[in-house]
C-alpha cells in the first residue's frame, strides 16, 4: 500500500486561476526564504501544509481509505493608512476571492502510479 500526502500544487493552481487579485500565490516553503517584509510581493497567497485526517464514513478496505485534509492559506497584504489611497489593496476582496476559489472545491484524485 502506498501512502502520498496532498499535493498542494493544485491548490496553488486552482488560486493562480481562480482568485486574479494575488500577485503571487506559492506554498509555505516559500515564506521559509524570505528575511524582510519588503521581499514579500504583495499581495500574496501561500498555501500551508494541510492538516489530514481519517474522514469519518469513508471506505477502509485495507487498500483505500477517505481522508479529509484541512487548508490553510496566510494571506500577505500590505496596509495603507488611508483607504483610499492610490495603490491600496482591498482585503475583503482577497478573502472573497481566496474562498469562493476554495470553498466546497474538491481537488482532482491524484494518478495511480
Amino acid at each position: 500500500m502506498s501512502v502520498k500526502t496532498f499535493d498542494t500544487a493544485v491548490v496553488i493552481a486552482r488560486l493562480r486561476e481562480k482568485a486574479p487579485g494575488f500577485k503571487t500565490v506559492g506554498h509555505a516553503g516559500s515564506l521559509s526564504g524570505i528575511r524582510r517584509l519588503a521581499a514579500f510581493l504583495a499581495p500574496g497567497a501561500y498555501v500551508l501544509s494541510p492538516r489530514e485526517r481519517r474522514a469519518s464514513g469513508g471506505p477502509d478496505t485495507g487498500r483505500t481509505q477517505a481522508v479529509e485534509a484541512t487548508l490553510s492559506v496566510a494571506i500577505v497584504a500590505t496596509r495603507y493608512r488611508e483607504r483610499n489611497a492610490p495603490g491600496g489593496l482591498d482585503l475583503p476582496e482577497l478573502i472573497r476571492q481566496e474562498r469562493e476559489a476554495l470553498m466546497n472545491w474538491i481537488a482532482p484524485w491524484p494518478e495511480q502510479s
